[in-house]
């Protein structure tokens, strides 16, 4: 689903472009730290795969402005 796996790179989630940034205070700064918006978090009736290993890559997304 998402491909982005260490700080630096870009990832695409509904078209929106967000980049990934080294992790300093837990999700604090992430662009998608929201009950609604973290894709992390599962409903547990559903075993599912995260879809996006922030936790382990020690990263969070903040939104990127692409120049034309």
């Amino acid at each position: 689903m998402y491909k982005t796996s260490k700080p630096g790179q870009i990832a695409y989630i509904n078209g929106i472009p967000y980049r990934a940034k080294k992790r300093t205070l837990g999700c604090k700064g992430c662009a998608l730290d929201s009950i609604n918006l973290c894709p992390n978090i599962t409903d547990k009736r559903y075993e599912m795969e995260k879809p996006l290993k922030c936790d382990e890559g020690d990263f969070i997304l903040v939104k990127e402005k692409l120049s034309p």
